[in-house]
């Protein structure tokens, strides 16, 4: 599973290793271990103790927990560019609170907490960078939780849906679907089937038109205007 980590240069300019000097990086380089996943590969599971966090370079994770009679909630999709489980290092003996795995092949970059950490205690400047890196994360993690909580399920797919759309001023846009419709409806709250009748409404009112993971929006304004108007 492990790669030769020889030429890990791509990853020096990530937010949360940028903020490292040149030395406190080659210091650390030598920690680092590039990991290759199968998809449904796990990572760890919950209560595994937590002694790396992770950055992801290609492919998809999924952070999930399972209740007692084996439902699965996907909390969170990382896509290739995000770390996730650094906070853990902060805390006394931490272990995962998540379960983690390979939604499809992937390619992950283990950072040890105990080298880092280390690093952290000898510059107090790099520690106040990554603390507002953490503090941006945590911002966002808030306002998601939020949209979870108290919008509607159609509101939630259309605001993450909007979320997806790029810049361009066009009034049409193309959006490829990262997640399965599973683990989409899983990470916005809701069951499948629910999901398949928001996209099945929305085609039907000519907002949207589907073609697998493929969604076509037809017209920017009317998707807007179906957001506004949920209750």
């Amino acid at each position: 599973m492990l790669t030769p980590a020889a030429d890990l240069d791509a990853i020096r300019h990530h937010p949360i290793l940028s903020s490292l000097s040149d030395a406190q990086f080659e210091e650390l380089r030598g920690h680092l271990s590039l990991m290759r996943y199968a998809p449904q590969q796990l990572l760890f599971q919950v209560g595994d103790p937590a002694r790396h966090f992770f950055i992801v370079l290609e492919g998809q994770i999924r952070l999930f927990v399972q209740s007692r009679s084996g439902q699965e909630k996907i909390l969170d999709v990382i896509h290739p560019g995000r770390t996730f489980a650094e906070a853990l290092m902060f805390l006394d003996a931490p272990r995962y609170p998540v379960a983690a795995q390979a939604s499809e092949q992937s390619l992950v970059l283990a950072v040890p907490n105990a080298p880092f950490l280390r690093i952290l205690r000898d510059s107090p400047e790099t520690c106040l960078r990554l603390l507002a890196d953490l503090s941006v994360r945590l911002h966002q993690l808030v306002g998601e939780i939020e949209r979870l909580t108290l919008a509607s399920a159609t509101h939630r797919f259309v605001r993450h849906l909007i979320d997806q759309l790029p810049d361009a001023a066009e009034p049409r846009s193309r959006v490829t679907l990262r997640e399965s419709r599973q683990d989409l409806a899983s990470l916005l709250g809701m069951k499948p089937e629910t999901l398949s009748r928001i996209l099945r409404s929305l085609s039907d009112d000519g907002v949207i038109a589907v073609e697998g993971r493929d969604v076509r929006v037809l017209d920017r304004t009317r998707l807007r205007a179906v957001l506004e108007h949920i209750d």
